[in-house]
């Protein structure tokens, strides 16, 4: 699929990403209506204000003064414009390298919901400073600070991207329906694998080594300065660097410990045959194509592994949602290394010849 024919449905998908998104902040007014407390428990309140509040104008916690209003306002407007930006950026490159016919319908569907998720993490990132700045101590130890405000917001992308998905897939369906079909990527089975095997290796060294709690301890307790602006780094650290946090059978039941455990196996299967179906659905298994896939397939991979995780505990459903939201940061520095290592592995595994045929 062109660049040109995939540009509208995925410029009307971002446009459909960022109106829900700002339609759903500035709902945050209806929770004080009067008699809403009564529809609603207090606890489900206070998640909903939770997770309205990043995508709101309503300029709680920023300083006095009309400067820092002002500062708040500015930092959701690159908010909202840094959403729309970075997802069209990545999924124009998806729809072009994955166009939606028989066969890769619902892979596009899969990997458009997990980029608007991480679109959403990069636009909550870059707008962080201007928030930073709005609030009523900037100087409190910023970069936990910044962690803090990195984390905020991510259950509203878990809706909104679903929907942006759907119709930048379906508009994209509509376009290419005149089209005729690519053809498919030869990538030989053992490529695949070595591939996909390379890609989980790198997403299983944040979760399964630097997760664990004695290694997430020590990325903590990181402080090379120890004073000025970058003093205590290591909640900043753990947030791009950890997919998850576990530790041993101790003081546990060894059920439930082993429920963590599957979690986490879950997670690393779907990004393996995630990553091992990616070549063969692209039209040409590029590297910023994969490194894009590989970010799409951890997060799928989180997902699900949270999913099992929640579904095990028998947690409440607003606590499922806030769940799914978990090391994004992460999954996005990892994520781009397993689409490079993927690369590297696909390109680097020979390749058989074909046997000469017999005159």
């Amino acid at each position: 699929m062109t660049y040109r024919r995939a540009a509208v449905p995925v410029l009307t998908g971002g446009l459909v990403f960022v109106v829900l998104l700002w339609w759903a902040g500035q709902s945050i007014h209806a929770l004080g209506l009067s008699g809403a407390d009564t529809m609603i428990d207090g606890q489900t309140y206070a998640t909903l204000r939770q997770w309205l509040l990043p995508w709101s104008y309503d300029g709680l916690g920023a300083g006095p003064g009309a400067d820092y209003l002002r500062l708040l306002h500015t930092g959701l407007q690159v908010r909202y414009a840094a959403a729309f930006v970075f997802f069209v950026a990545g999924a124009v490159l998806l729809v072009h390298r994955m166009p939606p016919v028989r066969g890769r319908r619902v892979a596009l569907l899969l990997v458009l919901w997990a980029w608007a998720q991480m679109a959403a993490t990069l636009a909550l990132t870059v707008s962080a400073p201007w928030l930073l700045l709005a609030s009523v101590r900037p100087s409190f130890r910023p970069l936990s600070r910044l962690s803090a405000l990195i984390a905020a917001g991510h259950e509203l992308p878990l809706f909104a991207g679903l929907v942006a998905a759907g119709v930048t897939a379906l508009i994209a369906r509509l376009a290419i329906e005149d089209a005729e079909p690519p053809r498919p990527t030869a990538v030989t089975r053992r490529a695949a694998r070595w591939a996909a095997t390379a890609g989980t290796a790198v997403v299983a060294v944040s979760l399964l080594l630097l997760s664990y709690v004695a290694v997430a301890a020590r990325i903590q307790a990181f402080d090379p300065t120890a004073i000025g602006v970058l003093s205590e780094p290591g909640e900043f650290l753990r947030q791009w660097l950890l997919l998850g946090f576990w530790a041993g059978p101790d003081g546990a039941s060894p059920g439930t410990w082993l429920l963590g455990r599957a979690a986490d196996l879950l997670t690393l299967a779907v990004v393996w045959f995630t990553l091992r179906r990616l070549p063969a659905l692209l039209t040409r298994p590029t590297l910023p194509a994969l490194a894009l896939g590989g970010v799409c397939a951890t997060v799928l991979g989180l997902m699900a592994g949270q999913l099992l995780r929640v579904l095990t505990t028998g947690s409440a459903p607003l606590q499922l949602v806030g769940t799914f939201a978990t090391a994004y940061p992460s999954a996005l520095t990892f994520g781009l290394l397993a689409g490079l290592a993927t690369t590297l592995a696909l390109h680097l595994t020979p390749t058989p010849a074909p046997a000469n045929s017999q005159e």
